[in-house]
């Protein structure tokens, strides 16, 4: 988040959860380039007399470019100042960065200038942003499950494929909607996360003495974020897979690329 006004900006780093790490840069002398969200403090940006706004909205859209690549940001959102001025600092910054940037009216420099309102259109923006991700997963998921022909499969779709991806480790996205008719099924699973199967006997032919019943979306989301995948809630039952779980898979090794 960027807090704009004529006199400069305040560069803030939010968390998930809207916790924010406050850096700010400027003419002043600029604390060294950090590493992690973790690590940024406060950086401002002060205008100097004779300077255009041009000039700074030049420094500001370069802070802002160093703050988004050292915290692994995922959106840039300015507030407050007049609409030119947050306009002029959108126009600086690189291509990549406007295409996540947007702009709130409300807010400032000033503790506490219109929290409630800033507050509002930050969680719009990242309601936007997350139906525009689901969007996307569920588009992949479609073209994948519709790949055929010679090259391998590019989505999974029902139970024994599911497992049988997780297990390998080839899930990529794990699609998972709270109102799918596969979610509650069961499946057996022992204490390795990759001892997952449809059938108990498959289990214990890997080592488990004691398989044991789960659910199928709580075994396939352990498994799968052991393999370092993303999950992803789809809520709308239009976009779901059928039965509320599909999987966007990772290549095969050897595959060639698309």
């Amino acid at each position: 988040m960027v807090r704009l006004d004529r006199n400069g900006a305040d560069l803030v780093v939010l968390g998930e959860r809207g916790a924010d790490h406050t850096s700010r840069a400027g003419d002043t002398e600029r604390p060294p380039p950090r590493t992690a969200p973790a690590d940024w403090s406060e950086r401002h940006l002060q205008t100097t007399a004779g300077r255009t706004w041009e000039q700074s909205a030049g420094e500001i859209a370069d802070a802002v470019r160093e703050a988004f690549d050292s915290s692994g940001a995922e959106a840039v959102v300015l507030i407050g100042g007049e609409a030119h001025e947050r306009h002029l600092v959108h126009d600086k910054l690189p291509s990549r960065l406007r295409a996540v940037t947007y702009e709130s009216e409300h807010g400032g420099r000033a503790p506490g200038a219109e929290r409630d309102l800033v507050e509002r259109d930050i969680a719009q923006i990242r309601a936007v942003r997350e139906r525009e991700h689901v969007a996307q997963v569920t588009d992949r998921f479609r073209t994948g499950a519709g790949s055929g022909g010679r090259s391998a499969p590019r989505a999974a779709a029902g139970i024994p494929a599911l497992v049988e991806a997780a297990r390998a480790h080839r899930i990529e996205t794990l699609l998972v909607s709270p109102h799918g008719a596969d979610i509650a099924r069961q499946v057996w699973v022992g204490e390795g996360v990759d001892q997952l199967a449809v059938r108990g006997a498959d289990v214990q032919a890997m080592g488990e003495e004691r398989p044991a019943t789960a659910r199928a979306d709580d075994a396939l989301v352990r498994c799968a974020v052991a393999g370092g995948a993303e999950i992803v809630v789809v809520r709308d039952l239009e976009q779901a897979p059928e039965g509320g779980l599909g999987a966007i898979l990772r290549r095969s090794e050897g595959e060639p690329p698309e």
